[in-house]
């Protein structure tokens, strides 16, 4: 049994290094293509010093071009890992755009594994839930759309209260109008914010906005979370010890 587990998520702008202000959208758009090795490299030396025992990173590539998935995990070594494709649209098939998406690395076994796909938007939105021991993981990234990121909220509504678990949710959620996005799947499925005093994520270099979320239910004990600091990407990482 699985007692102490010790969570991150961050969302890491495909290893881009944008982490100083907008002005390194325009001075590092390439990155997006041809993302850069030393960043990649830090970003493998934060996560072995933090040693999470589950992680969940957004914005990864999995791609003829830009591949980003292989190498952050031959510096991890997790023995159970997974890739994930956010979205499945026309544009998919590109070299340059297949293959953007988000990754999760765990130390402990993850089951039942199933790939979910959002009813909302022009494009297939895909979310995963899989289980680690006595817990229910959803591992998701919403779009920026408030209309479409709003109805997908309340469709994950539905699929929490079908677990037969506690459960555990992972997600940068883009809430621009904050957490009263998240008012209904907190109060429908008796939720709470690890996040308790709802510390900003973004944009990382002067955090503004509550993005990056761990939403858990009430039985589960939260023993320590903290936002780390670091200018890797733009948004800032979480990390959550829960038991």
């Amino acid at each position: 049994m699985v007692n102490n587990l010790r969570i991150m998520i961050y969302n890491v702008e495909h290893f881009s290094g944008i982490g100083k202000g907008y002005y390194q959208f325009i001075t590092k758009f390439w990155r997006y293509i041809f993302p850069c090795k030393e960043v990649i490299l830090e970003l493998g030396r934060l996560i072995q010093e933090l040693d999470p025992d589950l992680i969940f990173l957004v914005e990864v590539k999995k791609a003829v071009v830009g591949e980003t998935f292989e190498h952050i995990n031959k510096i991890l070594k997790y023995p159970h890992h997974f890739f994930f494709t956010k979205y499945e649209h026309i544009l998919s098939n590109v070299p340059i755009v297949r293959g953007n998406g988000c990754a999760v690395f765990s130390k402990h076994e993850m089951i039942n594994r199933k790939k979910e796909y959002f009813k909302n938007g022009f494009t297939k939105k895909a979310f995963i839930k899989f289980d680690i021991q006595d817990k229910t993981f959803f591992v998701l990234h919403l779009p920026l759309g408030i209309k479409t990121r709003d109805e997908d909220l309340h469709e994950l509504i539905k699929y929490v209260e079908e677990s037969e678990k506690e459960v555990v949710i992972l997600g940068d959620f883009n809430t621009f109008n904050g957490r009263i996005e998240t008012h209904d799947l907190v109060q429908k499925c008796g939720l709470i914010n690890a996040n308790a005093l709802h510390r900003k994520t973004y944009p990382s270099w002067n955090p503004k906005r509550e993005f990056d979320y761990v939403l858990l239910s009430k039985k589960i004990h939260v023993k320590n979370f903290n936002v780390c600091e670091t200018n890797l990407s733009d948004h800032l990482p979480l990390i959550v010890e829960i038991d």
